[in-house]
């Protein structure tokens, strides 16, 4: 019995759940300080690229403020909605400013980590779908946590 015990206990420390197994949209946990800790760390703040280190582009992803930091200077989260003779950009990009939602999926930052691209991020391998998924989802959802260009958010 205690070895049974004992073997359960090892497998679920072997395997925890993944808590990015979750896209439902608009959960408080979806934060500046979720995405980073989640995904930029382990995919994109990696030695080679995007570390306080390396600083690849300039971009910094192994901590919120360096994220914050990144996605303003950057630009990585705004759009421009083209309203006619004045087009009007967003930072972080609004759904609700174009009713395509074609702005928001074309941010800069979603552009980049986008499956096909041929400049796409990380380069070694594709962002797993759930990830890119709960980036698009963040960024639909206005981006908690990250302050954008406005000064908003």
């Amino acid at each position: 019995m205690k070895l049974a015990w004992l073997s359960c206990a090892l497998i679920a420390c072997a395997h925890p759940p993944d808590a990015r197994d979750h896209v439902d949209g608009g959960n408080e946990d979806e934060t500046l300080a979720y995405i980073t800790e989640t995904i930029f760390v382990p995919y994109c703040a990696t030695a080679e690229c995007h570390s306080t280190f390396k600083q690849a582009f300039g971009y910094t992803f192994d901590t919120v403020a360096g994220a914050q930091y990144t996605l303003q200077a950057a630009g990585l989260l705004a759009c421009t909605v083209d309203s006619g003779d004045n087009p009007i950009t967003f930072d972080p990009c609004d759904i609700n400013a174009d009713s395509t939602g074609f702005a928001s999926s074309n941010t800069p930052l979603l552009l980049a980590l986008r499956v096909g691209d041929p400049d796409r991020m990380p380069y070694d391998q594709p962002l797993a779908n759930k990830d890119y998924t709960l980036i698009l989802q963040w960024v639909i959802d206005g981006a908690a946590g990250y302050v954008g260009s406005a000064g908003t958010n």
